[in-house]
Formats: C-alpha cells, sequence, structure tokens
C-alpha cells in the first residue's frame, strides 16, 4: 500500500514539469519579484538592523529570487528555501543567480509541502517570506499555524504577490482561475478578500497589516480602488 508521501501529488507533478517553463517569462516574473522586495527592503533593513544573525525561511520558494536577493543583506546569516519540487528549485537557481549575484553560500534548498506540518524545530527563523505561494496551500490554517510555531518572537512574515480578489472583480478572478493550467491538473489555485487572508492570520497569532503595491502605470492611477476593481497588497505580519 502506498504512503499519503507516496502518493500521486497533482501539485508536485505540475512544478516538478520544468520544461513548460519559458526563459523570458521567467526574467519577467525575477523583476517583478525583486520590484516587490525593493517596496519594502528599508523596512526589513530597520527592523533587523542591529543582527548579524538573522535565520530565513522562504516558502513554496519557486525561482529562489527572495533568497537570492536577502542573501545580500548584511543581516542575513542563513536561508532555507523551499517548495513542493526541489528539482524546479535545482533547475532556476543558475537562471535566477545570473539576475541577482545572490551569495549562495548562504541558501540551502530543501524539498516539503507548505500544505503540512513542517519538519522544522520551533522558534528557528527570524523572517518568513512567501512569494505568490501562500494561496497555493491546501490547508492555509495549517501553513499559518506552522509559520506561528516557526517563527521567533521579534521576528518577521512577508507575504508578497499573493492572489486577492477585489469586492467588484471576484467573480471575473475566479472565473480565470478555474479556466487556468493549474486547476485543470488539480493544483491547489486558491485566492482570498484580503478580509479573509486579515482573518486568517488575526486566528493564527499574527499582528497584520497590508501595504498597497500596484504592478503597473494603471494601477496607481486606479489606487483608489485598491480593494475593490483590483486588490494588490504586501502582507506584513508579526507574532503576537
Amino acid at each position: 500500500m502506498s504512503t499519503p508521501n507516496q502518493m500521486d501529488n497533482p501539485d508536485k507533478d505540475f512544478y516538478d514539469n520544468v520544461d513548460q517553463l519559458n526563459p523570458k517569462n521567467l526574467a519577467q516574473s525575477i523583476r517583478l519579484i525583486a520590484s516587490y522586495f525593493f517596496s519594502y527592503q528599508s523596512l526589513l533593513r530597520k527592523h533587523f538592523h542591529d543582527r548579524e544573525d538573522i535565520r530565513i525561511l522562504e516558502l513554496g520558494a519557486g525561482t529562489c529570487t527572495l533568497s537570492a536577493l536577502l542573501s545580500k543583506e548584511p543581516y542575513v546569516r542563513s536561508i532555507l528555501a523551499l517548495d513542493i519540487s526541489i528539482r524546479k528549485m535545482h533547475s532556476l537557481m543558475e537562471f535566477t543567480q545570473q539576475q541577482i549575484r545572490g551569495d549562495v553560500q548562504k541558501i540551502q534548498l530543501a524539498e516539503g509541502n507548505i500544505s503540512e506540518a513542517f519538519s522544522i524545530d520551533d522558534g528557528s527563523f527570524d523572517l518568513i517570506l512567501f512569494d505568490a505561494s501562500l494561496h497555493h496551500s491546501r490547508s492555509i490554517w495549517t501553513t499559518l499555524l506552522e509559520c506561528r510555531r516557526v517563527i521567533r518572537a521579534g521576528g518577521m512574515l512577508v507575504a508578497q504577490s499573493e492572489q486577492f480578489l477585489g469586492k467588484l472583480s471576484h467573480r471575473r478572478v475566479l472565473e480565470r482561475l478555474w479556466r487556468s493550467s493549474e486547476v485543470q491538473a488539480g493544483v491547489s489555485e486558491n485566492a482570498y478578500l484580503k478580509a479573509q487572508y486579515e482573518y486568517y492570520f488575526r486566528a493564527c497569532r499574527f499582528s497584520v497589516r497590508f501595504r498597497p503595491f500596484f504592478e503597473n502605470y494603471l494601477q496607481r492611477v486606479l489606487s483608489p480602488l485598491n480593494g475593490h476593481l483590483f486588490s494588490k497588497w504586501i502582507i506584513l505580519a508579526e507574532p503576537r
């Protein structure tokens, strides 16, 4: 009989297929991830300004772009980049490194499912990062409770480029998700209202705030409609 870890996992099968990746799209994705990061880089530096021993956990690391960017920060000691497909991380890391030029000696890659309990000791990390990955969890409760368990007092969690629903556009977003190649392949794709994210974080004993981020000129022009016509935020949370 197959154990749960041996059974087919549509999420892992989908992301193990590195042949689907387009270098042009990948370069654009890395630039977008970096633009998110640079918008709160100074906030992290201020939060950890008197430290040189910060340990980071990037969950659903994918391209490992955030890990590469943070590896250049002097306050960072080590980074664990975890993803459901270590094959994908190994395949993309070289390309990411060409773009970012991070300190790869600080980065360790590991395979793991963010929807399940982490094989990580309590209070192991000072900073936890998600880039477009928290919404892939099949149990956001499990993921955030595990984050709360492994984060240290005084630490921070940042989730960027997550899937949000606008109050006026949620039907269109959900229709797009239903038609996506991920959902058609059985991959976990979710989207939440800002208030729902806030609820999950608060229920899992985080204080949370939302920082608007606009990916293009049109979104900046329409910024008063953020949360209604569209919804773009960076989630900043601290354990309480």
